[in-house]
């Protein structure tokens, strides 16, 4: 499959999942399922936007980093259809609803966000099939790159690949029209005159009109210009980008705290025996710490919590501290966290059930309000020590930051990390940057003495399944990875590849990181 196929499948997969959001809606509303059909509402909105942005040369890697652009950069597009102030309502109405637990409903108007939500898929799908917007992205484009010093900043890798896309433009575009061919060549030594280039506009709207083919390309085209990063993304990693890394301090005088979310069930005794191991080589302190709705209502759970301290002290050997906190599991975990200054937290889950699979899991829900790293997990520990650790690499630049948990793992543990990543990557900005990724992680480890090995799985259809896919051939006791911001939802085309590596069948224990907030990048479009 070529890129340009890849690229007509994206907008069309988003553009699908943009729809069956809205039929999920429908069915939701009549069952009287309010916060569910707010979540289907903002996807419906959020793939609806993901192709309107990668039309316009936008690759945003989750729905935080679309948001930012879309608000930041795209009233300078041709969007007078486009309802910004809908938008932003929604995606302000998604986060208090998901985070806000005394978020009262019942003063939604799901009507009127339904309606506003079709009307918005409707005039993307337009926009989306308008011919006219081409010429005007290609010139707003090739303003771009001739008027910000774009092409002399390129680094050398990219620019002989912007050379080609400009080749493509002249021969292919401008040649089966003259005058369009002749204000191109004006353009190439007047850059700077914005009348060229509204006048190359209007050519190539003749162009668009008579020829197919040309159509294609300049599609093809304007999509690949868009996507080039113009801030020169180098392909090989520096050497100060290895040293930047925050690396912890480890003494053996350093305190350890590992919570674990205590609800008397299997699940939390088999986070427990994982706790028990991790503490016996890092001389750990282990808190049970239990959630109650109101304080007052804690009275047998603490009875029961003190037996269950006594039970497993005598048991395991280890000192183990409860608490009880009022709240939910989402902001109380967070906050005791903070409190104890924890290295770790390890919670046990049964996985995602039932309506749950809308909105994405439980897990990913509290992992996602915490800085502090968790370890979920589905079974007890099927060995007490840690050796072989799967390290999925993708595309996205905050992964990272999980090499600071391996260096820190690998101070305790004699371990050896298995980089996967599918062996083959379609879309070429998308393969560029996790090899980018690769080289980093390999020269981290080799600077630090780590043991590694890169994994290039075959017939791996993404990250999760390459991940999953190796994890099945090696039983590994560890799966390290990084979520991205605001739950996970890294999902274009994919679907939540987090939650299908915590869930994983083979019950293999993930680590799962919280990365800080990254800052976005995108093209500002220039106007004739």
């Amino acid at each position: 499959m070529n890129e340009y196929k890849t690229y007509k499948h994206y907008l069309a997969q988003c553009l699908k999942k943009s729809t069956e959001a809205a039929d999920q809606t429908e069915f939701l509303v009549t069952n009287h399922k309010i916060e569910l059909a707010i979540d289907r509402i903002y996807f419906q909105c959020y793939y609806a936007l993901s192709a309107y942005a990668y039309k316009n040369g936008f690759e945003a890697q989750n729905d935080n980093l679309l948001y930012d652009w879309y608000f930041q950069e795209a009233k300078e597009l041709h969007t007078d259809e486009i309802q910004h102030q809908f938008v932003k309502e929604i995606h302000t109405l998604y986060q208090k609803a998901h985070f806000d637990f005394s978020f009262d409903h019942k003063t939604i108007s799901i009507p009127k966000l339904t309606k506003e939500a079709n009307q918005l898929l409707l005039k993307v799908k337009k926009y989306l099939d308008t011919p006219e917007n081409l010429p005007h992205m290609l010139v707003a484009s090739l303003f771009t790159l001739y008027n910000s010093n774009a092409l002399t900043e390129l680094s050398e890798e990219l620019k002989p690949i912007a050379s080609t896309f400009l080749l493509d433009v002249k021969t292919k575009v401008c040649t089966p029209n003259p005058n369009a061919l002749r204000i191109y060549n004006e353009i190439l030594a007047n850059t700077a005159n914005p009348q060229l280039y509204a006048q190359l506009e209007e050519h190539l709207l003749e162009i668009v009109d008579k020829n197919k083919q040309a159509y294609d390309t300049m599609e093809e085209v304007c999509f690949k210009i868009g996507t080039l990063k113009l801030d020169s993304f180098e392909l090989n990693t520096k050497q100060e980008e290895i040293e930047d890394v925050p690396l912890p301090e480890i003494t053996d005088k350093e305190k350890q705290t590992i919570i674990i979310p205590w609800d008397f069930t299997k699940v939390a005794h088999w986070a427990l025996e994982h706790a028990v191991n991790f503490a016996s080589v890092t001389n750990a302190e282990i808190h049970l710490v239990h959630i109650v709705k109101k304080l007052k209502e804690a009275g047998d759970a603490e009875q029961k919590l003190k037996a269950n301290k006594t039970e497993n002290e005598a048991k395991y050997k280890v000192k183990i501290i409860t608490a009880i906190r009022e709240g939910t599991i989402f902001h109380a975990i967070t906050d005791y966290a903070t409190e104890v200054h924890a290295k770790l937290v390890i919670m046990g889950t049964h996985g995602a059930q039932g309506m749950q699979k809308f909105t994405g899991s439980w897990a990913i829900k509290v992992i996602a309000k915490t800085k502090v790293p968790f370890i979920v997990v589905q079974a007890p520990p099927a060995r007490k020590e840690i050796r072989n650790v799967v390290f999925p690499v993708d595309y996205r630049r905050e992964i990272k930051q999980k090499v600071n948990e391996a260096y820190y793992l690998s101070q305790y543990y004699n371990l050896k990390f298995f980089i996967t990543k599918p062996e083959k990557i379609q879309v070429d900005t998308l393969r560029q940057k996790t090899l980018n990724n690769t080289y980093f992680m390999r020269s981290f480890f080799a600077q630090y003495g780590i043991e590694h090995e890169v994994i290039e799985v075959k017939n791996a259809k993404d990250y999760s399944d390459a991940t999953l896919k190796f994890a099945a051939q090696s039983t590994p006791d560890l799966i390290i990875i990084v979520l991205n911001k605001e739950m996970g939802f890294q999902d274009f085309m994919f679907g939540a590849e987090e939650e299908k590596i915590i869930m994983n069948d083979l019950k293999v224990p993930v680590m799962c990181i919280n990365p800080p907030p990254a800052k976005s990048w995108s093209y500002r479009s220039g106007t004739s």
